[in-house]
Parts: structure tokens; sequence; C-alpha cells
């Protein structure tokens, strides 16, 4: 499925290059490809861009989706296709239907390293109006720039997650609990972000009692140090995770769990408070 057929269009119309886009990315082909095929990203990392996504069609070789977009005239709905010719170091992106319908994007993957990868991007539209197809080209290439920038910053420190795991944190990592203090003279310094147990924690108050957990999501190693807290779960801004704080567990079906599972606890007394891990998510 999803095959790009080499040199040529989906359309019987001969298409209209109408804009180009180049940049160099500190990152290899793995993480380029792997985030081509990562479709529920985008009404999350581009919130900006892309409203909602309903996926039809996936595989190794691509997918088809619709994707909601606001514009100015209210929610539209495009019909999309990404196809890959990994052999090629090329994939497409095509607008089956809805606005833009016969827009093809090409591009082309040049590897300059291991871990540098130059992307061309070639926007091409049915024929039209001259004027109309320079202005969308325009359009699309500061599309592209501010999409690709969101799409760096993710794969770097996707890259950066996989480059950590597996490597031994030391004594850190086998510490079972760690006083973060007075209560008292913790609560203004929160929501704290500190290193614990070999990574990386966020304590914080939700519902009146002090919880904790690992900034890193389980699925893709989304960031969570800053992640909004609703109805007492912590949501991924990757990719829309949500899980329970006080159980680490996820709160929407997924078989996924935040690690390592953590509590707080204030001693009776001295109100010391300690952040504690479990073997298990609570």
């Amino acid at each position: 499925m999803l095959e790009v057929a080499s040199g040529a269009s989906l359309w019987q119309v001969e298409l209209t290059e109408v804009g180009v886009y180049e940049r160099s990315l500190p990152v290899g082909l793995e993480r380029i490809w792997e985030n081509v095929l990562d479709w529920e990203h985008l009404p999350w990392l581009h919130r900006t861009s892309f409203a909602a996504i309903e996926l039809e069609e996936a595989s190794w070789d691509g997918w088809r989706a619709r994707i909601g977009v606001d514009t100015a005239q209210g929610r539209a709905t495009l019909r999309t296709e990404v196809a890959l010719d990994r052999a090629a170091l090329r994939y497409v992106t095509r607008t089956l239907d809805g606005p833009g319908k016969g827009t093809e994007i090409s591009t082309r993957l040049i590897p300059e390293g291991a871990r540098r990868t130059r992307i061309h991007v070639s926007f091409q539209l049915p024929p039209g109006d001259a004027e109309r197809l320079a202005s969308a080209g325009e359009r699309l290439v500061r599309a592209y720039q501010r999409l690709w920038d969101e799409d760096e910053a993710m794969m770097v420190r996707r890259q950066a997650a996989l480059d950590a795991r597996g490597r031994s944190a030391g004594a850190a990592a086998r510490q079972h609990a760690v006083s973060l203090g007075g209560l008292e003279e913790l609560r203004p310094r929160l929501p704290l972000v500190i290193e614990a147990f070999g990574v990386r924690v966020r304590v914080l108050t939700e519902g009146g009692s002090l919880l904790a957990h690992s900034t890193r999501c389980p699925h893709l190693g989304g960031p969570l140090e800053e992640a909004p807290v609703t109805n007492g779960c912590v949501v991924c801004p990757w990719h829309g995770y949500r899980f329970d704080l006080r159980t680490g567990c996820s709160a929407d079906g997924r078989a996924l769990a935040l690690s390592p599972g953590l509590r707080v606890r204030v001693s009776e007394g001295s109100h010391e408070v300690l952040l504690e891990r479990v073997v298990e998510p609570l």
C-alpha cells in the first residue's frame, strides 16, 4: 500500500513546483523515518497547524488519515496520504481531498553523517493562476519552517533519551528515598523539578496532595517537566498520552506507565518530605 511511483505523480495533470525548502537536521535517518510515520503527533506537537486526526490506514510504508484544520471559514478536513520510498530516501505527502486537493510535497533525505541529514522539500500544486501559486508556495515554505522547527526539537530530545537509556546512573539509580526538606519550606518552591533515582522528577500539588512523577513519557520519551495536568492526569505534549499522577498508570487505556513509580510521604512529627521510589507504579 501507499507506494510512491518513482518520478510520477498520482494526478493526471502535470504539477507545478511552487516552492522549495531545505535545512540540515542534527539527527540521523532513523529518527526522521520514525517522525514521518508518527501520525499521532500532528494535533499535539503541531497543535497550531492541525486540530485533529483520524487514521484510516497505516503500515511500514506510510499512512493515510483525515486531518482537521482550522481555517478562517471554520473547521475543514483534509484527506492526506504519506507514502515512503525508503530505497530512494524519499517520501511524498499528498492531499487527496479537501482544501489544497492535488498538492504533492516531495521530501528527499540526504545523509550528511551518522547524525545529520539534509532535507530537500519540493512543493507541487496543480496548474493555476501564477500569483495564486506563488502565494501558496510562500505559505507552504513558512509552514514547513515552523513544522520542522517543532519536529527537530522532538527528534533531538528523543535521540538524547535513547542515548541515555541503558547507561548506568550509578548510586542515584539505587536510591530508595530522597529528602525534599521540610514541608513548609517545600510548598513555596512547587512545582519543582529535581534529579532523583537517576531520572528527572517533577514534584507538585494536585487536589491538595503532594505528588511526583518522572518527566519522561514512556511512549517515545516526550518531555513532562512542564506538561499540563488535567483532572489529576499529566498529558504528554507530543502525543497526548495521559497518566494518572496518583498511580503512574495510563489514564487512556494504553498499556504504559510512568517509571519509576514514585510517591511522596510526609514524616509525622518532623514534617520532613520524602520522595520514595517503589518497584511498580502504586
